[in-house]
């Protein structure tokens, strides 16, 4: 599809001559990705499709507010961060729920430890850890979609271990 190799200037060209064809594009190309990361923010359990929908609307009504293209995926996740607290505020929802979202919404090899710490990594850690592990993205994919260089998402992945690895040593 070409929503795939179009790079994000030309998106972003798109959404400002036609909007909706250019936001369909947006949701295409980052539904899996932001799904994803709303699901692991989370802190309560279920209503992942309300928050990624109300995201997608306040990034639609807001999109002149995105000074940088390159950073669309970053805007959009800070977006979804903003929609996550405001529905936890509103339904009094409160932080103990994340580790019942963990438990369903991870791979079975992944204990709640190992949950517990990946979301304790600083968040550019925690993306390409989630991206890579969790959700199965090749390094590659990871690039394009945090629009990084591929040695990046190496050294990035190499350090979370590191620091995964030294926690659970430490903790022996």
């Amino acid at each position: 599809m070409y929503y795939r190799t179009m790079s994000l200037q030309q998106l972003y060209q798109l959404l400002l001559e036609h909007p909706q064809k250019g936001f369909q594009i947006v949701v295409e190309r980052y539904q899996k990705p932001l799904l994803s990361y709303i699901t692991y923010k989370s802190f309560f359990a279920g209503n992942v499709e309300d928050v990624f929908q109300e995201t997608m609307y306040r990034a639609y009504k807001n999109i002149s507010s995105l000074k940088n293209p390159e950073r669309m995926y970053a805007w959009l996740c800070g977006i979804a961060l903003n929609v996550i607290r405001e529905y936890g505020r509103r339904h009094h929802l409160h932080l103990p729920l994340r580790e019942e979202l963990l438990e369903t919404s991870r791979p079975p090899e992944v204990t709640s430890d190992i949950a517990t710490k990946i979301s304790l990594l600083p968040e550019m850690y925690q993306q390409v850890v989630v991206l890579k592990y969790l959700d199965g993205y090749s390094y590659k994919e990871i690039s394009d979609l945090l629009r990084i260089h591929i040695s990046t998402v190496r050294s990035r992945l190499f350090e979370a271990r590191k620091i995964l690895r030294n926690t659970m040593e430490g903790e022996q």
